[in-house]
């Protein structure tokens, strides 16, 4: 849905997304559950390893047992979330999902607590409003604004705020403790204190949290530490399989040393130490250095805190990251604790139970951090958008080792070395991580993917090199992309990683938070943050880690705004019919020159009259990083066997339901198959067998006919076009197929080289991947 202003200029969209995507929600923050810490657990399931009451500490000082305890612990704990809505305090230890979801109010009694008003109370715990009414399910997200001409309180939403400085950006609800006992010397500010009761800090509108219970007080001469017991679920935003009961273990929960209590005959009010405190925690994000930007709000929870986090995906949420006074880094800083006692404390009101009127809480997405700077490059309207797109077909072709190319959810972990991902995937595939979702069709229906039919295509048919025109159609969905319009145009940013995999998982890369920019006139381009892995045909044992540079995925000559916002979707085909790449000088590992007799494809080939309706080439940044990975010369027209396969497919933005059908992504001109007709035309061999080893023929168009190579001869040698071939690993595993003795492989060049099974593929071929070493970082 869109409004319209004046001008379609000022238009801002509005818009809910209505997918699940689970964990990307902690895509700004989860992370894989760690290992278990060494500091000595408590029993499993248990509140606490301790008697609350008994194990409280003679100070000297007076007894109390009326001690109240109340504390917000920070205004992130409270604030509007990028998914999910809001997080929030609830009383009690929470209960167990079973997976990473968003919190429902039919949840009451199994996951959250209440009394029987459906506050937030459990025994001696209660979640308190800023307007001292009971919070509860219905308000959790609410923060109250101003008394109405009734007396009537009003709330204001925080849903979806995640500006540090934005109005009404966190409830500030507090936790509230009664009955606390134990003994104060104000003469010395000393105190020791013990409450009993649970408290549980639900973040992504509940995704994931995790409960702190019995926090005891010691203090001595102004300085000391609240300790308790952490409990809580663990989850992966890489693994959707992931959930994960955590061990019970009491740790430090505020520590009290860089300022001082000042104990008196009523209570007290200090801040829990968090500033200019760093952590050795190795979360999912670093914390930030310090610097002058930064200092007001730079620190860090308690060690065993943040430890804990680390098992259960809210690390980094913990301690200052990278990001400016905007973001959400000034929220994670403590607010202040109150203790107090021997004085008459207002008991929280009933309040009012219904929910005040607000945006809905959109659905998880995937991300890339917790949100520490992107704030800066998010969008500023409120709008969502779809983006739909499976690159070309090759991305989701037939390959001829690995079984096929194919596209996969979340970034890919290292898998260490060039090799096929084992069966099942081996944690390495996955068709759905956050808002990003790898999606085929059964029929004329798009599905999930999975991985038994990532090699399928719509018929159920595992794909081909031999086969004209077949591919899985496979896409990636990426949902919950935040949509603005200025006079400049419209830009929108979506947050998730999808993975590339050519050869089975020999070789692959991640695209992270594709943003899609299109100006005034319609000329647009989408970029990505792209990483992965380098991989060297020479050297088996070469496997190098990509650092991450942003890339132009995709160009666009002429993009319908008009019809993007008015009809709420687009479909668009990225430049590349007619794309000319420039090489820039590349060279192979034998310092020849790039495309030369010694070296694989890396120079676009000559657009003639039976390749110019699918000649051309991706981005030049793009093949530039793909220099990198290995998989250089499938993103332009090198005089091979797949060139026609190599053509950008179309890309669908989506504002509204709309969802782009199978039929949709039927061969396109120019990106059909003319390299693979049955006649065998021009220079191009027909599809069929090679021979004993069932290799597919299809030499590429020009493959015979720019380098001497005709039909006959094509047919004879059954030349295949195999720009990857990885060291021992393909030959071994050909020779475990039971390949013929010699077996003839077309690079992208069009070079026809004898491999000798079990000579090895380094000795046989001498070429590279396209991967130049000396390009690695």
């Amino acid at each position: 849905m869109h409004t319209h202003t004046s001008s379609r200029r000022g238009r801002i969209f509005a818009r809910t997304a209505a997918g699940i995507a689970v964990l990307g929600l902690l895509g700004f923050g989860l992370t894989a559950p760690a290992q278990a810490m060494t500091a000595p657990y408590s029993v499993p399931g248990a509140t606490s390893t301790t008697s609350p009451v008994d194990d409280a500490t003679d100070t000297g000082g007076q007894e109390i047992d009326d001690a109240v305890f109340e504390w917000s612990v920070n205004d992130e704990s409270t604030g509007g979330s990028y998914f999910g809505g809001c997080n929030f305090l609830a009383a009690g230890e929470a209960g167990d999902s079973g997976m990473a979801r968003i919190w429902t109010k039919d949840d009451a009694g199994e996951l959250f607590k209440t009394n029987g008003d459906d506050n937030f109370v459990d025994g001696n715990v209660s979640i308190v409003k800023e307007d001292n009414t009971y919070s509860n399910f219905g308000k959790r997200c609410a923060t109250p604004t101003a008394v109405d001409g009734e007396g009537k309180m009003q709330y204001a939403s925080v849903n979806n705020k995640v500006n540090a400085q934005a109005e009404n950006n966190h409830t500030g609800d507090r936790v509230r403790i009664d009955n606390g006992s134990g003994t104060v010397d104000p003469d010395n500010d000393n105190a020791s204190i013990q409450w009993e009761g649970s408290w549980t800090f639900a973040y992504y509108g509940g995704m994931t949290y995790w409960t702190i219970s019995d926090p005891k007080l010691e203090v001595k001469d102004g300085k000391g530490t609240i300790t308790g017991t952490y409990s809580g679920y663990g989850a992966d935003m890489d693994d959707l399989s992931i959930w994960k009961k955590l061990d019970a273990r009491d740790g430090d929960v505020v520590e009290i040393q860089k300022g001082k209590v000042d104990v008196t005959d009523t209570g007290f009010t200090f801040t829990p130490d968090f500033l200019d405190v760093s952590t050795s925690a190795d979360g999912r994000n670093v914390q930030a250095p310090k610097t002058a930007e930064n200092e007001s709000w730079w620190g860090a929870m308690p060690q065993d805190w943040n430890d804990f986090n680390l098992e259960t995906g809210q690390d980094s949420y913990w301690y200052t990251t990278a990001g400016g006074a905007t973001s959400l880094q000034p929220r994670k800083k403590t607010n202040d604790l109150t203790v107090s006692y021997d004085k008459t404390v207002e008991d929280p009101k009933d309040g009012d139970h219904t929910e005040p009127p607000g945006p809905d809480p959109k659905e998880p997405g995937d991300p890339g951090d917790d949100g520490n700077g992107d704030d800066d490059k998010k969008s500023a309207g409120d709008g969502t958008a779809t983006l739909y797109w499976s690159l070309n077909r090759e991305a989701n072709g037939g390959a001829f080792f690995g079984g096929c190319n194919f596209l996969s959810a979340g970034k890919a972990k290292d898998s260490g070395s060039a090799r096929v991902w084992p069966s099942g995937g081996g944690g390495f595939y996955k068709s759905k991580s956050g808002n990003v979702t790898i999606q085929k069709p059964t029929g004329s229906t798009f599905k999930q993917a999975s991985w038994d039919s990532r090699c399928l295509d719509a018929e159920g048919e595992a794909v081909s090199t031999t086969r004209k025109d077949s591919w899985t159609q496979s896409r990636v969905a990426i949902k919950d992309g935040e949509v603005s319009e200025s006079d400049d145009g419209v830009t929108v940013q979506w947050k998730g990683s999808f993975t590339v995999a050519f050869y089975g998982g020999m070789t692959y890369w991640s695209a992270t938070d594709p943003k899609l920019e299109v100006d005034g006139s319609g000329k647009g381009k989408l970029t990505a943050d792209l990483s992965g892995y380098g991989a060297d045909m020479f050297d088996s044992s070469k496997w190098v880690t990509l650092n991450p540079e942003t890339i132009t995925m995709a160009n666009f000559t002429n993009i319908d705004i008009d019809a993007l916002l008015d009809d709420g979707h687009i479909t668009a085909t990225p430049d590349y019919l007619g794309v000319k790449y420039d090489n820039k000088g590349k060279s192979g590992s034998a310092g020849s020159a790039v495309g030369g007799s010694d070296e694989n494809a890396s120079a676009q080939a000559k657009k003639t009259g039976g390749n110019s309706d699918y000649w051309g080439a991706f981005p030049q940044d793009f093949i530039d990083f793909q220099h990198k990975t290995g998989q250089y010369s499938y993103w332009f027209t090198s005089d091979g066997a797949r060139d026609p396969y190599k053509p950008a497919q179309p890309m669908t933005v989506s504002l509204g339901d709309y969802e782009p059908s199978a039929g949709d992504y039927a061969p396109a001109a120019g990106s059909g198959a003319p390299g693979q007709r049955a006649s065998g035309g021009g220079g191009q061999p027909g599809a069929g067998q090679a021979g004993a080893s069932g290799a597919g023929s299809g030499g590429g168009a020009g493959a015979g006919a720019g380098k001497g190579t005709d039909d006959k001869k094509s047919e004879k040698n059954g030349d295949i076009d195999d720009e990857t071939v990885f060291a021992q690993e393909a030959e071994e595993a050909r020779a475990a197929s039971e390949v013929p003795v010699r077996a003839w492989i077309v690079m992208g060049t069009g070079l026809a080289v004898a491999v000798v099974a079990g000579f090895g593929v380094r000795s046989g071929i001498r070429r590279h991947i396209g991967l130049d070493p000396s390009d690695l970082i």
